[in-house]
């Protein structure tokens, strides 16, 4: 038994790669091995940004233990939450019912109402605990405004949170107030390696900027893509953010050595990353170690003890990093905690925003705070109900973008939201040929089954067509990434083009770019392909910072290009698109936010028609003049290398003049001279013989 609370100060790194990986179990889901908690490398990350906070800390620590809050048996203590859903449009743009089981699986274990509470090993039965605590998802936001709790960013920092040298928390962006909200970010990838991280209330009593849990988008809640097994990393996260140690302590990595987490009824232990439930006293012979426990790891856990509890007490009602703020009565009026759901806010998502002719989208409400009983939904925004269902399917009756509206009653009150040029409907037919060539001159741009689409629908952010620069002509396609949002995603699509009779497709563009500052890391352009109508997209093309810039150096102001030496032209190989029914080309931009302008100019798609193709076309032969006296010209066109031969020939087939003895000539346009000479008056024939196809030009000799 231990009668003394240890400082959390973690003396050595933890490696996640130390884990034996051979003993891991694999998530349900992914089938990737199972994460563990990154709070304590965080720590000795921010350790050595502050060569002093672990003095600091610890000195904290000490107090508190001295003088530890009483545990309020029967006083449960509210804590507002926000989560912030850090994505870029991908799997971990995740549905609100996850955050809602979230919140399930916290009350619960916080509260000791787990149905597998009963699990438990006989030896730690009479040692769970009820922390009486319970959290509730915000009702109103720092302004005051209406939410439900779910703040949605679109950012690339989701790809790499807790990225950066000494302690840099820079995917902890639009943090609400620690003081009045519990912050928790989930995002696609932690740099580390890890499932999640936060920072213990003493390591961060005076940085409240960093003061919030970053954690995988797959370990929140038992909804896919988390699952049962990955549901209880949140709440080992939230005990590491109300003052709970690992339950080995933080002076050694889990499975090394034994080690004491400063609570008086958890075991010492070494440590588990597998479930074993017999064989485990492997610290103190016959004393079996609380594998179980919510601040392990093996993905087992069932509990808390009623030490750790009393340790959340005392930390919920400390003024460390301001927790004691949270569960005021003033602070919980202030988020809207307790008060009764209000409809305060229309909204929805769809399946997909682009889709071919003929197929249909799939729109679900997502209305806050309370349920509607009656819906209107206006797919093409002009003023007709379409559908009065919750979660209506609507296919539209023709290609275009269209503006969708959803408005939603509770009986009380009512509320609208209007969505614009939120749906692309391709048509399902080419529009265009080859050669195409677009240097956007015309001035109706978007126009000819072309479309622009931008994530954070701002119509003045997105590509636009503009006078101000171009490499040919007087105008360009320009996407304002000056001042966008960070992370938004704009696109432009072509026009289907019909490529089935062309063999040796080739695509090139021009652009222009130049960096904005050496932070901006993240700005990308892809150029994707596809045929089938935009289902599916292929990438062709991507280049970042390092390899996009056509200016050398970086520029703090608006880039316009003032040269066509400013200006580079690509080329992308597009072999394997030939012959194919329809295609497509779609331009994305990601911008970082700190980005600067990039244009786009002269896009142009060539390609050699098949020789049957050329047929049909007759080759192009041509004489002129004709009727003619004395001379005419004969000339026709080929597209590729091909045997060719070219003859004049009587009524009856018999050959007059070889104008053109049979030989292999190269794609061009040939002409040759033809003489009256001793011709007589009468009807006569140029035949054109192409690889074996024969075009005949009927010819009058006056």
């Amino acid at each position: 038994m231990k009668t003394h609370f240890l400082s959390i100060s973690c003396t050595a790194v933890f490696s996640f790669m130390a884990l034996t990986i051979s003993a891991q179990e694999l998530h349900p889901v992914s089938g990737q091995p199972l994460k563990y908690c990154g709070t304590t490398e965080a720590t000795e990350e921010l350790y050595k940004a502050y060569p002093n906070l672990k003095e600091t800390a610890e000195r904290i620590e000490a107090q508190e233990a001295e003088n530890p809050a009483p545990h309020k048996r029967g006083t449960v203590f509210k804590v507002p939450v926000v989560f912030h859903i850090l994505h870029n449009y991908g799997p971990e743009n995740i549905p609100d019912a996850n955050m809602h089981d979230a919140m399930r699986v916290l009350n619960e274990d916080f509260r000791k109402l787990n149905a597998d509470i009963s699990d438990v090993v006989p030896a730690f039965q009479g040692l769970t605990g009820d922390a009486e605590l319970e959290f509730e998802l915000a009702k109103l936001d720092p302004n005051g405004n209406c939410t439900n709790g779910i703040d949605r960013i679109v950012t690339p920092k989701t790809y790499k949170a807790g990225d950066g040298q000494n302690g840099s928390n820079v995917s902890k962006i639009n943090m609400w107030p620690r003081d009045k909200y519990l912050n928790i970010y989930t995002v696609n990838n932690i740099a580390s390696g890890a499932a999640g991280y936060t920072y213990v209330p003493s390591t961060v009593a005076g940085n409240p900027a960093i003061d919030g849990i970053i954690i995988l988008y797959n370990y929140v809640g038992s909804l896919t893509p988390s699952s049962v097994t990955t549901s209880r990393a949140l709440g080992h996260e939230v005990g590491h953010w109300f003052n709970l140690p690992h339950v080995w302590g933080s002076t050694n990595n889990p499975g090394v050595s034994c080690g004491d987490d400063g609570v008086s009824d958890t075991p010492v232990t070494k440590g588990w990353t597998v479930c074993n439930l017999t064989t485990n006293d492997v610290c103190n012979a016959g004393v079996q170690e609380n594998v179980q426990n919510i601040m392990e790891y093996a993905y087992c856990q069932r509990m808390f003890t009623a030490g750790q509890c009393a340790r959340m007490q005392t930390s919920i009602q400390s003024p460390t990093a301001q927790r004691n703020n949270l569960w005021t009565p003033a602070n919980l009026a202030f988020t809207g905690i307790g008060s009764a759901n209000q409809l305060c806010r229309a909204d929805f998502s769809f399946n997909k925003s682009m889709i071919c002719h003929g197929d249909s989208i799939k729109f679900t409400d997502l209305s806050w705070n309370k349920t509607p009983t009656s819906w209107q939904w206006d797919f093409d925004n002009d003023g007709t109900v379409d559908a009065t269902t919750q979660n209506p399917t609507y296919k539209y009756p023709a290609p275009g973008s269209y503006s969708v509206k959803l408005t939603v009653s509770d009986g009380v009150s009512s509320q609208s939201v209007t969505k614009s040029s939120l749906v692309t409907v391709l048509a399902s037919t080419p529009t265009t040929f080859v050669p195409y060539s677009e240097g956007f001159e015309n001035a109706s741009f978007p126009y000819n089954d072309f479309y622009t689409t931008s994530a954070s629908g701002d119509a003045t952010k997105t590509w636009n067509r503009v006078t101000t620069a171009a490499y040919t002509g007087s105008a360009s396609l320009k996407l304002d990434n000056y001042s966008s949002t960070a992370g938004d995603i704009d696109e432009f699509v072509t026009p289907s083009i019909d490529m089935s009779t062309i063999t040796s497709p080739t695509m090139s563009f021009r652009v222009a770019y130049q960096r904005k500052s050496a932070a901006d890391t993240l700005d990308k352009l892809r150029v994707l392909t596809s045929t089938n109508c935009g289902v599916a997209w292929v990438q062709k093309y991507s280049k970042g910072v390092l390899t996009l810039p056509t200016v050398v150096g970086v520029s703090s102001s608006a880039f316009t290009p003032g040269s066509t030496t400013q200006w580079r032209q690509e080329t992308i190989n597009i072999a394997s698109m030939a012959g194919a029914p329809e295609l497509r080309f779609k331009f994305e931009f990601t911008g970082n936010g700190v980005g600067n302008n990039i244009y786009i100019d002269d896009i142009n798609i060539n390609g050699t028609l098949s020789v049957e193709e050329e047929f049909k076309n007759g080759f192009d032969l041509q004489v002129f003049p004709n009727p003619f006296s004395r001379e005419a010209t004969v000339s026709f066109t080929i597209h590729d290398r091909y045997k060719t031969g070219l003859g004049f020939y009587d009524m009856v087939g018999k050959e007059i003049i070889p104008v053109a003895n049979t030989a292999n000539l190269a794609p061009g346009t040939y002409s040759f001279p033809l003489n009256r000479n001793t011709l007589s008056q009468g009807v006569y024939f140029v035949r054109l013989e192409v690889n074996g196809y024969t075009v005949t030009k009927k010819v009058i000799v006056q």
